[in-house]
């Protein structure tokens, strides 16, 4: 008895901490984000709710700084910047192609003089920017190459 009760006590937990993370994501959406945006700050709220999102419980998106350069301020405005993060992520971890969907997600962050750089990359899987979030992206000035692996997106600095 004493070991069925734990084993509940532990799904108990492990649920609560899921419910947590998806309030968390709820949350994530409900802030609007400042104009300029600051890339850095807005990504790991992406990520949460990205992660929070995945049909799977062990989805794991990640952020890694590889050296955003200093000041990670964008010209772009906060829901643009957040619609070209989102979009990406969101195909990878609740895509329709329930066979591919990616579990283990990379988001690095980068920069250079002009621009602030997001690598994403998911397990082998080549990523894009969806046709849905193209032309509103783009025409906020965010830029992006399509890899065989990763999509990266170079916002403009401010």
């Amino acid at each position: 008895l004493a070991s069925a009760l734990a084993s509940f006590g532990d799904a108990a937990g492990q649920q609560l901490d899921r419910l947590t993370m998806l309030i968390d994501a709820v949350l994530v959406l409900s802030r609007p984000e400042r104009t300029p945006a600051d890339v850095a700050l807005v990504l790991p709220r992406i990520v949460t709710l990205c992660g929070a999102s995945g049909s799977h419980a062990d989805a794991a998106v990640r952020v890694v700084d590889d050296g955003s350069g200093g000041a990670t301020l964008t010209p772009v405005r906060g829901d643009v910047v957040c619609l070209a993060l989102t979009a990406p992520l969101l195909d990878f971890t609740t895509g329709a192609d329930r066979m591919h969907r990616a579990t283990e997600i990379t988001c690095r962050l980068a920069g250079d003089d002009d621009a602030i750089h997001v690598i994403i990359s998911a397990e082998g899987r080549r990523a894009a920017m969806p046709e849905f979030a193209a032309v509103a992206v783009r025409a906020a000035g965010v830029r992006w190459a399509d890899g065989t692996q990763d999509l990266s997106l170079a916002f403009p600095r401010t």
